[in-house]
């Protein structure tokens, strides 16, 4: 077990597994910044994805750099 401590710039990677369960602790309601997280899924050739399965034809999101702004 590890405890990663709540520091900006701080970060960790989850390897699923049968014996991967995580927390993540609440952020303090006088916090001056808050919490931000990415979750990237990598998938075997071959294998299927949950996200997108097959036959899914759900139309994707097309950007602008200034909707980011």
């Amino acid at each position: 077990m590890a405890e990663i401590p709540p520091i900006a710039g701080y970060s960790s990677i989850l390897v699923r597994s049968e014996n991967s369960w995580h927390a993540v602790s609440r952020v303090a309601d006088n916090s001056p910044s808050s919490r931000r997280s990415v979750t990237i899924t990598f998938y075997r050739p071959g294998s299927i994805s949950t996200l997108w399965p097959p036959g899914d034809s759900t139309p994707l999101h097309r950007y602008q750099a200034a909707d980011l702004l």
